[in-house]
């Protein structure tokens, strides 16, 4: 009787086990579907935003047609971008800003700059290939203070003829995509509300968090997959981690 129960107890122990490793990595799964949905929230976003502002017509792009080029920028403007842009290979003057810079100063500067940086590869691959392109839009970070979308437009052949992008708005995303987000993509109470939060950026400066830093190192991390990629979401347990609950499932149980 004796040795039967010792072999018991050996049992219960080792299928107590697995069921801690199982426990943690179902919760641990969990925490990162959450940070995934949140992640996809916030490039869904930035998509649609690229999607309707960035489809310009090539008619455009004709020559002598930069005013009905900039008001097309001007119809398209929304929240979410800090500046709307067109480059015409057919103009002499190939960039218009929307809205228009209202003075020359150093940042205006520094944006320009980037947008050519932007377009740079574009413009280059119109002058060397044959111009045919793939009209699909492509984020450029390499500023992280300046994070384009660009785009480009395609004639009846496929050939490129021009560009269109937009300057991502960082203050509207602290402000209003990512609480926005949160609150969509997190439960709004049981398990949501035992959830802390953070999304910190490429220096790992808080922008969004319930508490100062960017979270544990046992947190649940993952990066947004279009624009500020390099930003992280960060997950954690107010409770615990997913192995200190299993862990103390597990014990628990063992002294039933």
């Amino acid at each position: 009787a004796a040795l039967a129960l010792a072999v018991m107890l050996v049992l219960q122990f080792l299928w107590l086990a697995d069921l801690e490793r199982a426990s943690s990595i179902a919760m641990r799964a969990t925490q990162r579907k959450l940070a995934e949905g949140l992640a996809k929230e916030v490039a869904y976003f930035h998509k649609s935003l690229a999607d309707k502002a960035l489809s310009v017509h090539p008619t455009y792009f004709a020559p002598r047609r930069e005013l009905a080029l900039a008001k097309a920028l001007e119809q398209r403007y929304a929240p979410g971008m800090r500046r709307l842009f067109a480059v015409s290979l057919a103009s002499k003057d190939p960039l218009l800003l929307f809205p228009p810079p209202a003075d020359e100063s150093d940042e205006v500067t520094r944006e320009v700059i980037a947008i050519w940086a932007a377009c740079s590869p574009w413009t280059l691959l119109a002058k060397k290939g044959d111009g045919v392109v793939t009209a699909t839009a492509r984020v450029d970070e390499r500023d992280p203070a300046h994070r384009i979308v660009v785009r480009p437009v395609t004639d009846d052949a496929s050939r490129m003829i021009g560009l269109v992008g937009m300057v991502l708005d960082e203050a509207h995303l602290r402000a209003e995509v990512l609480p926005k987000a949160i609150q969509s993509a997190l439960p709004r109470d049981g398990e949501g509300g035992k959830l802390a939060v953070w999304v910190c950026d490429e220096r790992w400066n808080t922008v969004v968090g319930d508490e100062p830093g960017c979270g544990p190192k046992s947190a649940t991390r993952v990066q947004f997959p279009f624009a500020f990629t390099n930003w992280t979401i960060s997950l954690h347990d107010r409770r615990a981690t997913p192995e200190a609950s299993a862990r103390r499932s597990f014990s628990f149980n063992v002294t039933l």
